[in-house]
């Protein structure tokens, strides 16, 4: 009987240890996965797209909006989730070895993003992954197989 209880009880502490490793970062990675949101300022504003690769990589495409034109300004981040925080790190050869270039904290139970660093609110506004080219908008399912080569303007790291 002590052994049936004792297995009961190894079971149930594995169980919740995992519930506490497991689900904060997954949650907050799968509310933002394939979403698009977007802040204002003085200007035209811009817009963060979320979407994971086909081999698994966890990235955004940072956009600045224009005047006249959809993005004037396009930059790519591989994402790391920290619990609440999602850290964006520049895309490219020496990628995580540097600070993020973004610390952005998801509020639980909102569709809503805050940059650590200056209070800016990010808004989600599609329940997709929308990234422009100057004019149109491209298809995730390219982002996803890594071909950027459309994205105009973007920013190399």
């Amino acid at each position: 009987m002590k052994t049936v209880f004792f297995f009961f009880l190894a079971i149930n502490l594995m169980f919740f240890s995992a519930l506490k490793i497991y689900p904060q970062a997954n949650i907050v990675w799968e509310s933002i996965d394939e979403t698009t949101w977007r802040y204002e300022d003085n200007w035209a504003g811009g817009s963060v797209c979320f979407f994971e690769t086909n081999d698994g990589e966890k990235m955004a495409v940072w956009q600045i909006h224009g005047s006249g034109v959809a993005v004037i300004g396009s930059r790519l981040y591989s994402v790391v989730i920290d619990k609440n925080k999602i850290e964006l790190y520049p895309y490219g050869p020496n990628k995580i070895k540097q600070a993020p270039a973004y610390i952005l904290k998801k509020v639980i139970d909102k569709d809503i993003l805050i940059s650590e660093w200056d209070d800016c609110v990010l808004i989600l506004v599609h329940d997709e992954a929308v990234v422009m080219d100057r004019f149109k908008r491209i298809p995730v399912e390219e982002l996803k197989r890594k071909d950027f080569s459309r994205i105009d303007n973007l920013e190399k790291n």
